[in-house]
């Protein structure tokens, strides 16, 4: 991409300044930052007590990737880097990115790990759950899908009774 500077500074204050507020914004709220090489050998999330506050350089990063790679339509970059910014973070916004990726790749191991790391992060999750039982019908897992929409009715019903 060959931009000149006026284009390149408009570039910037359209697509970066929003992303920086909304990331300062909407994941200010809850704790930011973990240490990259324990995300990168797999390892779950650990709780928001253990993570240090504060937006990280390797987070805005995976943010800013992911979101370019949803534009230029490869969605298994997008999956990578929001996957890695969801763990990161520990963001369900970033996992929710992460999965749409994975399901645009219909790629079972990658619609897993977000599932994974979905659940890890918000067991009670309506949406979590009932991509959980997708995943797992997709996989021929018919006991663990009637597990998970076992729950999907139950938190339903519970949402009813709540109003």
């Amino acid at each position: 991409m060959n931009l000149s500077p006026l284009h390149l500074c408009h570039y910037y204050r359209t697509l970066v300044g929003p992303v920086l507020a909304a990331l300062a914004l909407g994941l200010s709220g809850g704790a930011l930052g973990e240490d990259v090489t324990s995300k990168q050998r797999g390892e779950s999330a650990t709780s928001a007590a253990d993570r240090p506050q504060g937006l990280t350089a390797d987070l805005v990063y995976a943010v800013l990737v992911g979101d370019v790679a949803v534009q230029r339509r490869n969605p298994r970059m997008a999956f990578t880097h929001y996957l890695l910014a969801a763990r990161l973070a520990g963001d369900v916004k970033m996992v929710q990115l992460a999965a749409r990726s994975a399901m645009a790749l219909e790629d079972r191991d990658a619609e897993q790990r977000a599932v994974k790391l979905w659940l890890e992060l918000a067991p009670e999750s309506l949406e979590a759950q009932q991509l959980a039982a997708y995943v797992a019908i997709k996989a021929d897992d018919i006991p663990v899908a009637l597990g998970h929409l076992r729950l999907v009715i139950a938190m339903a019903h519970d949402r009813e009774k709540d109003g």
